[in-house]
């Protein structure tokens, strides 16, 4: 993960919460708050990694389409 505030570059973990402009992950029993806007995220699924800019994931979770391949 790459992001303009530099306390949250290289970080990682399980995503717990997903909001329209930021989203929470679990990483060793903390949970860190993550604005999308101004990231660049590795994203693994299913075995595969994606990167996608945060400004990609901007948008309500529920309108939000997901058009990975």
């Amino acid at each position: 993960m790459n992001h303009t505030d530099p306390t949250l570059v290289g970080k990682e973990g399980l995503v717990i919460e997903d909001t329209e402009n930021a989203f929470m992950i679990g990483s060793n029993s903390r949970k860190i708050l993550v604005i999308k806007q101004n990231g660049l995220f590795q994203i693994s699924t299913k075995g595969k990694i994606f990167v996608v800019p945060g400004t990609k994931l901007i948008g309500k979770p529920e309108k939000r389409g997901y058009k990975f391949g």
